[in-house]
């Protein structure tokens, strides 16, 4: 019963080490790719757009939570990628 299983269901041990660096290889490039992406949304959300009109200090915390939000996005989108 047991090696019915296991050779239906292969271990890590028969992927081929080439296949194994490859992967790995893909999900770096897929992190810092998203980092990437990460500190350009970071970098929008913080420096807004010269058209925007300055905003009043009483809506400064309105906008620090509008930044955290686009930064968790940014993460749970790149969570979901890798």
């Amino acid at each position: 019963d047991m090696e019915q299983v296991s050779a239906e269901s292969p271990g890590l041990e028969d992927i081929p080490d080439r296949m194994v660096s490859l992967t790995e290889a893909v999900r770096q490039e897929r992190i810092v790719r998203a980092r990437k992406l990460i500190d350009i949304s970071i970098s929008q959300a913080v420096q807004p757009e010269s058209t925007m009109p300055p905003i009043p200090t009483d809506n400064v915390l309105i906008t620090d939570k509008l930044i955290f939000a686009k930064i968790e996005k940014a993460f749970f989108s790149l969570s979901t990628h890798l």
